[in-house]
């Protein structure tokens, strides 16, 4: 209805510009076209110079805001639907630039800012609202800060106008948009409002009911909260659909606002919001209780008496060895000593570390509304087919075209390993770019609707030290080495072998070290599982074009506690972006090559692990290397356990008496200047 209302008015009173643009608002708000299409569109009607002040100073309020908000998608929004308000354009950040843009545009830009809407209706709930402001609703702070920054002046909005962001009418009735931001200051730094009993509920209602909604509407659902005796746990146990007939049912529908759309989930995401804030805000002091519990990893004493051990044993070796005695009965028995000695400590300390895992696994359960996130990323791996599971220089992801870097001839396990080596260490410095990119973007954006993420992602990140990786980070993350090739050829040739693997896929051969996928791997660390659910769901909606998800394992509930992906590298998608990773990462030699734009590199790995989980895993193994020994204590003498390697120990043990040997002379000649300055007589 609303939508034929927009048309009709464009129909009468603009020209063929700003009709074109009414229509392309009206099809998008009904999601009958795709968010891209939208902004190619809008960006042409720009370039081709549609009246954005007609179209911003219409009669209707949605006219009023179509091409502010178009704006804003036209810089490249990420977003599944384009609405009427900024709650559908999910990055507040694009939001100001297309604001930029149409004040760049515009011939009378105090017109959008302040200009009043239904100048003459006093009673209309609307009046007093300006074109930015209304392309501004749902905003937070610094989307308002920076209206006033512009020259908007907040305290032209009507009092009776409810606004998210702004908590409540009153806030508008203060003298100056400057004073109305110290107030909006103050106001979101107060502790979030818990709701337990029916007259909570009640006033939960009065304050966040969609700005649609009539004040009898309003008056109506309140009344039914306190009559069906609806306190907290009865309102968040409701299901959607019980929900919104108590609130949005077909005869309250009536009551609405004239010529405002009223749709469900403007009642459903105030509530899902405010239930997943609330059971996180008493989450979160029971994680810092649990936390304590997480002492150190390490064991700083038993790892010095490991070393010791060890030591022993390669110096009693060593002295027999140099005595000509070597496998002399008393020098086994005494190696044999330590190494039960070994084993005994690294199987309790094996029992302490998994104690530590479950006290880990209760420290980050606690925090039930973010672990549940992470724990519910889709686990897809046993749904893939075989044929995407493969390095795209023999073949494309999608199985069907050949790569431009199809190599042709000799399939054996080592060519094709040196191949797969070669082409990964190309892309390394490309992969690691990339990888730092996301990281930067991950720790800067203000929440995860600057990411694009969906409606299911209604709670903001953590910004206290305690959940920061080290006190520092939100998340980070470490490129690894690229696979070396003897390790690499072990795994392809145990593994990947016929039937495990095809031996070729659509008459194509396949060699074992194709289906190697780890190459180039990454492991991204968060201390709040929110964070990597986060990150994981950026990367699935493409909001890092140059990574595509092909594989995700989802093992956040068994001993590894990770996510595991794999993901295609592509080629960069235009100049710009190559042009971006030369000069910043030396990613590229030579120009951009149009023909490869999207095209897949390489088949990558990357981890997402929780900080605790990755600092416990790096110790168990050094411990189940131990394990691994069996009953011979060889191994350990050759790589052992907590000591980087026997020669490293060997020169930094001469290194040592070397200082000391220094140390003692510097002393000497000290003394001996010492003893000069009281005996001057022994001055020539």
């Amino acid at each position: 209805m609303a939508s034929r209302r927009v048309v009709e008015a464009a129909s009468e009173n603009h020209d063929e510009l700003v009709k074109e643009l009414f229509a392309i608002f009206c099809r998008s708000r009904g999601g009958e076209d795709k968010v891209e299409d939208v902004v190619a569109r809008v960006k042409s009607l720009i370039e081709r110079g549609v009246d954005v002040d007609a179209a911003s100073s219409a009669g209707h309020h949605e006219i009023g805001t179509c091409t502010i908000v178009l704006a804003a998608v036209a810089q490249h929004v990420q977003g599944k639907h384009v609405g009427h308000s900024t709650s559908g354009l999910k990055n507040e950040q694009a939001i100001i630039e297309g604001l930029n843009l149409v004040l760049e545009v515009s011939k009378d830009p105090e017109k959008l800012l302040n200009a009043r809407s239904f100048e003459a209706d006093k009673e209309n709930k609307f009046h007093g609202l300006t074109p930015a402001i209304w392309a501004s609703m749902c905003a937070s702070l610094p989307l308002l800060k920076w209206l006033v920054k512009a020259g908007c002046d907040l305290t032209l909005v009507a009092p009776n106008l409810r606004i998210d962001a702004v908590r409540g009418a009153k806030t508008f009735g203060m003298d100056g948009s400057e004073k109305v931001i110290a107030y909006l200051e103050a106001v979101l730094q107060e502790e979030a409002m818990v709701l337990e009993t029916v007259e909570d509920v009640a006033r939960w209602i009065e304050d966040n009911a969609p700005f649609s909604a009539s004040e009898k509407w309003i008056k109506i659902v309140v009344d039914r909260i306190r009559d069906r005796k609806v306190d907290a746990k009865t309102f968040f146990d409701m299901s959607d659909e019980e929900y919104i007939q108590m609130v949005c049912s077909a005869d309250l529908k009536k009551l609405n606002m004239d010529g405002l759309d009223v749709q469900e989930q403007h009642w459903i995401h105030p509530r899902a919001f405010q239930r997943a804030s609330q059971n996180d805000a008493k989450q979160i002091p029971a994680f810092e209780a649990a936390a304590k519990a997480v002492k150190s990893v390490r064991n700083k004493q038993v790892e010095e008496k490991l070393c010791e051990l060890q030591r022993a044993i390669v110096s009693g070796i060593s002295a027999k060895v140099a005595q000509q005695k070597v496998g002399t009965a008393d020098m086994i028995k005494a190696a044999v000593r330590c190494f039960q000695d070994i084993q005994m400590i690294g199987n309790s300390e094996i029992e302490r570390i998994e104690n530590l895992i479950e006290t880990c696994e209760n420290k980050y359960s606690l925090l039930a509304e973010r672990y549940d996130m992470l724990k519910k990323v889709d686990h897809n791996a046993d749904s893939v087919d075989i044929s995407f599971l493969v390095q795209p220089v023999r073949r494309t992801w999608n199985g069907v075209e050949e790569s431009p870097l199809q190599i042709e001839g000799n399939t054996s396990l080592q060519d094709a390993a040196l191949f797969h080596y070669v082409n990964s260490d190309t892309y390394y410095k490309y992969f690691s770019g990339i990888c730092s990119e996301i990281e930067n973007e991950m720790n800067s954006v203000e929440s995860p609707k600057n990411l694009g993420l969906g409606d299911k992602f209604l709670l903001p990140f953590l910004k206290e030290r305690r959940f920061l990786v080290n006190g520092q980070k939100r998340t980070s993350c470490r490129v690894g080495p690229i696979k070396s090739l003897s390790r690499a050829t072990i795994k392809a040739g145990s593994d990947y072998v016929p039937p495990d693997r095809p031996a070729e896929i659509e008459g194509k051969p396949m060699s074992p070290a194709d289906y190697v996928l780890d190459w180039l791997r990454a492991t991204y660390v968060a201390e709040d599982p929110y964070v990597l659910a986060s990150l994981h769901e950026a990367l699935n909606v493409g909001r890092f074009p140059m990574l595509q998800l092909i594989r995700t394992k989802n093992n956040t509930s068994k001993k590894t506690h990770n996510l595991l992906c794999n993901y295609q590298l592509l080629y960069p998608l235009n100049g710009d972006m190559f042009r971006e990773f030369k000069d910043r990462y030396d990613a590229f030699v030579g120009d951009f090559e149009p023909s490869l734009a999207g095209m897949p590199l390489a088949c990558v790995e990357i981890q997402f692990m929780l900080f605790d989980f990755l600092k416990i895993k790096k110790i168990q193994h050094k411990y189940y290397e131990i394990k691994r020994c069996n009953n011979s204590y060889m191994p350990l003498v050759k790589t052992p356990v907590f000591i980087k390697s026997w020669e490293k120990e060997m020169y930094e043990s001469k290194l040592e008496a070397k200082d000391a040997v220094i140390k003692d002379k510097e002393e000497e000649i000290e003394r001996l200047k010492e003893e000069l300055r009281r005996r001057p007589q022994l001055d020539v």
